[in-house]
């Protein structure tokens, strides 16, 4: 492997109003989620967008660490402030999603034990202390995803 001097390490600019987006667009989709893997694949486009923009960000400071009367580079310094906004933007968006996640996910587990156990979905509406609408979308979930185990076998 060919060491490379930071340098030459191909830069890009990072851009926190990109990511910005990112996150935005990821809240819509997470909100409008019909699955846990909607939810997911939203996270990993946050995910892939931060780990670029800190990328740069570490790759900016370390140019200007090296030449500190670069002016291109010191402009740059001023993403580390955007880093921060970001972190906290990150977390502030995600947070209650993962509780709901969990929450949804104990319910649908509880969900296919009682539909696979023959109860109705009123019973299991009761149980869980949702509306039945609500276990009919459990319901389609569960035939989704057998139908695709079903294709995959």
């Amino acid at each position: 492997m060919q060491r490379m001097k930071v340098s030459e390490i191909p830069y890009e600019r990072a851009d926190a109003e990109k990511v910005c987006g990112v996150i935005d667009k990821a809240v819509e989709k997470i909100n409008a989620a019909k699955s846990v893997d909607d939810v997911l694949e939203a996270r990993e486009l946050v995910n892939d967008a931060l780990r670029d923009f800190y990328t740069e960000s570490s790759l900016a400071n370390a140019r200007f660490t090296l030449n500190t009367k670069d002016e291109f580079y010191s402009a740059e310094k001023e993403n580390a402030e955007l880093k921060e906004e970001l972190e906290y933007y990150k977390n502030r968006k995600m947070s209650g999603r993962q509780k709901h996640n969990a929450k949804w996910m104990a319910i649908y587990n509880d969900f296919v034990v009682g539909y696979e156990n023959g109860m109705t979905m009123v019973e299991i509406a009761k149980r869980n202390h949702v509306s039945e609408r609500t276990i009919y979308r459990y319901k389609a979930y569960y035939e989704k995803m057998r139908e695709e185990k079903k294709d995959e076998e």
